[in-house]
């Protein structure tokens, strides 16, 4: 194992999908071969799943698994609203790698992913070791997504207004619509993720456009994006 290596932690938001969150621990431990063993963290946090912690955290006592996993439930808050954004945040500040990867909850995704995330980020690294940067590497096979008839509507610019703002009136859609920049994952340096503090929690809601609106600030810092 080389001692140069980044060590990498994920980062998942999740809300009543435990099928699909073990199914992606499943993954990614798979794909733990012995050079990032001890190099890959999880941390996950429940937004308040009606099924309760217990389910999750019993599957993960019982599994064999290669890397740290961190289970942090919190309780639904009031109304039901959802607090996905500062779920991320929660997580982040639980990890301790290197390079953060930010996965949603369903994301699948081909067996050599972390092995290809560890190398490019080694190599940013040793060549632009202050350099703030985000890649948005846009290779999730999300069947269970890329299938649903709730994405016909979506496929171009859902929540935004009449006007060309989000609905929170924060920035222009034209600002943040990038074909780089895609919710399913996101990588970026520790130092990076600091610098712009996170997501922003206060964010309309749509969830691909608060991962843009991050990429975007990721950018007006001069970061490569």
């Amino acid at each position: 194992m080389n001692p140069h290596m980044p060590k990498i932690s994920i980062v998942v938001a999740t809300y009543n999908r435990p099928q699909t969150i073990l199914r992606q621990l499943s993954i990614v431990n798979n794909q733990l071969r012995i050079h990032l063993r001890d190099k890959v963290e999880v941390i996950i946090v429940d937004d308040g799943s009606d099924y309760g912690p217990e389910k999750i955290r019993e599957e993960i006592r019982n599994g064999k698994w290669h890397m740290s996993i961190q289970y942090i439930y919190r309780e639904r808050a009031a109304g039901n609203v959802s607090r996905v954004y500062s779920s991320r945040n929660i997580a982040f500040s639980n990890s301790s790698g290197d390079i953060i990867l930010q996965l949603d909850d369903d994301v699948t995704f081909h067996e050599r992913q972390l092995s290809e995330i560890q190398n490019l980020a080694a190599s940013w690294n040793f060549f632009a070791p202050t350099l703030d940067w985000l890649w948005c590497p846009r290779i999730s096979n999300n069947i269970d997504r890329a299938n649903s008839s709730e994405m016909e509507d979506d496929r171009s610019g859902f929540h935004r207004g009449p006007d060309g703002l989000w609905r929170d009136g924060k920035v222009h859609w034209s600002q943040v619509c990038w074909p780089s920049c895609d919710s399913s994952m996101m990588v970026c340096p520790r130092r990076t993720w600091e610098r712009i503090g996170g997501y922003d929690e206060q964010f309309d809601g749509s969830m691909g456009a608060s991962d843009q609106e991050f990429a975007l600030r990721v950018q007006k810092i001069g970061g490569v994006v």
